[in-house]
């Protein structure tokens, strides 16, 4: 007890100073306790040691005690609510960054085995990095409500791959079968956990919380975590596992907020000596040894991480402004990068320089992180600034329509689950049935020569004409759910029209066609190729993956310059109108609709005296700190369509801006807000790009 006690008093006092010291520079905590690990660790001559045996055994809590209150922050029901929100984009993402590890791993050099390593331990961010940011730089209640849905994926994702890659360094081989029986084995033990759970938990802590004691509901609580930590490691799995399903059922019972408070500072101080004990793990010369291949994953966490969720959430309906600031925010590795490390290392199949370089790694990015986020609403702007005008205009209105029905939900909710279910089990499907088929294509080649009497070459083309012939129905399975998703899509904005029951116009029907294949090409094809190149070492499925998104996004491409022609042709209508009216009176019949296609179309008056009087639109930078999209301009003598942003703004305009309702409300309020001087304007526009809508 007192070597504990000494291994205590040595960390946390040390923990103390450095994390004291980083908050001071405004730096994130975690940085404090890594480098409290390099103190008190044995690779650096300072007079202050901590046992490392001790003080991983006592790290042991905080990974349990994390994952408890992760599951505590999560329910089934959430899950649901944001998967059409950040489903696609972590998929995404979750495919990018484990063929970007696997590809960096072999390009250094690395087995196969140590790429799939590498792979795994970048593919998920940090929710601890996250929220702390979030509470010192907050964000608006949409981009985090998003950022925070993907995190939960990745979690669940994590659980996975942790199961996964201590089956691979179990064997010391990359196994199909072994990974795929390990998988299995893997949902239906938290299949049986889950439901023998739901049947007793829920019903225990509702029990406990009559007693009105908080004190009873901790105990309670947290002896529920350590049981079912208890029971998944007895079952062959990691702790974690056990403590997040024991935070899931807690908080099915309705009270896991009552839980998540009081249990918050034990788990902070137990989650400290985990990167307390990381920080020990580190040889300073290895680091450094190691420091050029910790650049080179570094560079590509920052800019995949961006890409790929900036890329798969502007195709998700989730704008420009919140798909950015969400991959700037999620730019690092997270707490299972350590765990999967470390599983790896100790099985001995993994090189120990790779914890280093997840060190390094989590170190510049945990730097680089809290300046992106406060740097989000810059660096929006320049992308926004740059992007081709048809982009522009189009990811304002595409957003429009997909928010729209996120939030108007309707009778057609269902036919587009079903549709997103079906397109999963047939990929699913798809990518186990190649990934066998290629995994044993040289043993099966020789059963069916000898079984059949034919040669290899014959029997090669036997082989993959049943292939061929099994996946038709899986590959027409995709490719017919896709199109009922995008009809089912076409219908639920029609049956929203603010103008009758009318559908798109052939042309924004055929962009938004032509995004949802992009964005279900990519959802299905980046997970299969990164999982089916570590597996079978083919680089087929990238090309022809590759060709296809090349394709698909030049279709794409057509689809939006018809568009941003036809918005063009729309608002030169609707000024024309406008100037007929004011030059000729108003005998002239209203025409049934302008901008059929947009859901939301709003008129901003500009008074006289007005803040925004005499400033460019590129000044007032409307579209990137709003989402909301300037249409036209109306004014006496000079009419605007589509303006570029360098035209002024006059008193007495009048701005048609069209986007989400949420946009559009921002826009007015920022465009119309008094204030006494530019200063006065500029505070509120930056408030306004960080604050959400009452």
């Amino acid at each position: 007890m007192a070597s504990f006690v000494h291994d205590l008093g040595i960390v946390l006092g040390v923990a103390t100073g450095t994390s004291i010291l980083c908050r001071k520079i405004n730096q994130p905590s975690i940085l404090g306790f890594l480098a409290a690990g390099l103190i008190v660790g044995p690779y650096i001559p300072i007079p202050l040691f901590a046992d490392s045996n001790r003080v991983h055994a006592l790290s042991e809590f905080g990974v349990v005690l994390v994952m408890f209150y992760i599951g505590l922050e999560f329910q089934l029901a959430k899950l649901f609510k944001i998967l059409p929100v950040a489903g696609f984009a972590a998929l995404i993402e979750i495919g990018s960054m484990l063929f970007l590890g696997f590809s960096l791993g072999l390009a250094l050099g690395w087995t196969h085995v140590e790429a799939m390593f590498l792979g795994a331990c970048i593919c998920i961010s940090s929710t601890m990095l996250v929220s702390k940011i979030f509470e010192d730089t907050p964000v608006a209640k949409e981009v985090r409500t998003f950022v925070l849905g993907i995190l939960v994926l990745q979690d669940v994702a994590a659980i996975a791959l942790v199961a996964a890659m201590s089956a691979v360094a179990e064997s010391g081989s990359v196994s199909l079968g072994s990974l795929a029986l390990t998988l299995g084995k893997l949902l239906l033990t938290l299949a049986l956990m889950v439901a023998i759970g739901l049947m007793v938990v829920p019903r225990l802590v509702r029990h406990v919380m009559a007693y009105k004691n908080d004190e009873v509901l901790i105990v309670t609580a947290v002896g529920i975590c350590f049981s079912f930590s208890l029971l998944a490691e007895h079952l062959g799995y990691s702790v974690a596992l056990g403590a997040f399903v024991a935070g899931l059922l807690v908080s099915e019972s309705g009270h896991g907020h009552d839980v998540v408070h009081p249990i918050q500072p034990v788990k902070d101080i137990f989650a400290a000596i985990f990167f307390v004990s990381i920080g020990m793990t580190v040889d300073p010369r290895l680091a450094l040894e190691n420091s050029a291949s910790a650049l080179l994953v570094f560079a590509g966490v920052i800019s995949f991480q961006l890409l790929s969720i900036a890329i798969a959430g502007v195709l998700s309906g989730n704008g420009l402004k919140k798909s950015l600031t969400a991959g700037l925010s999620l730019g690092q590795v997270g707490e299972f990068g350590f765990i999967i490390a470390a599983i790896g290392i100790g099985a001995g199949v993994v090189r120990p320089g790779l914890q280093p370089i997840m060190v390094t790694v989590a170190v510049l990015t945990a730097f680089t992180t809290p300046l992106f986020v406060k740097l989000a609403p810059r660096i929006t702007a320049f992308v926004d600034h740059n992007l081709p005008d048809r982009l522009k205009n189009t990811i304002v209105v595409y957003e429009g329509w997909l928010s729209g029905l996120q939030r108007g939900g309707g009778n057609r909710q269902s036919p587009r689950r079903r549709a997103v279910r079906a397109i999963v089990l047939d990929a699913a499907g798809w990518v186990l049935l190649t990934g066998i088929v290629m995994f044993t294509f040289t043993p099966m080649t020789d059963y069916v020569a000898d079984f059949l009497g034919l040669n290899p070459a014959q029997a090669k083309i036997t082989i993959l004409v049943v292939y061929f012939v099994i996946s038709i129905p899986l590959l027409l399975g995709i490719i017919r759910n896709t199109h009922k998703l995008v009809e089912s899509l076409l219908q639920g904005i029609a049956e929203r029209r603010a103008r009758g029951n009318t559908p798109l116009t052939p042309i924004a029907a055929a962009l938004l066609r032509a995004s949802i294949r992009v964005l279900v090409t990519m959802g299905v094809g980046i997970p299969g190729a990164a999982i089916l190149w570590p597996l079978v070492g083919s680089l087929a499925s990238l090309a022809v993956l590759t060709a296809g998104i090349t394709l698909m996004l030049g279709f794409l491409w057509r689809s939006a310059g018809r568009f941003d022609a036809e918005i063009r042709s729309e608002a030169e209508r609707l000024i024309a109108f406008l100037n007929r009216q004011r030059t000729d009176g108003v005998e002239e019949t209203t025409p049934p609709a302008f901008f059929p296609d947009l859901d939301r179309m709003d008129g901003i008056f500009i008074m006289e005296g007005l803040p925004v009087v005499g400033k460019t639109l590129s000044e007032l930078n409307l579209r990137a700190r709003s989402g909301a999209l300037v249409v036209a301009i109306h004014r006496e003598g000079t009419d605007v369509v589509l303006p570029t942003g360098s035209e002024i703004i006059h008193a007495e305009d009048l701005l048609f801006v069209t986007g989400t309702e949420e946009a559009v409300e921002k826009a007015r309020r920022l465009v119309t807000a008094p204030a006494e001087s530019a200063a006065t304007l500029t505070t509120a526009l930056t408030e306004a790009s960080t604050q959400p809508i009452a």
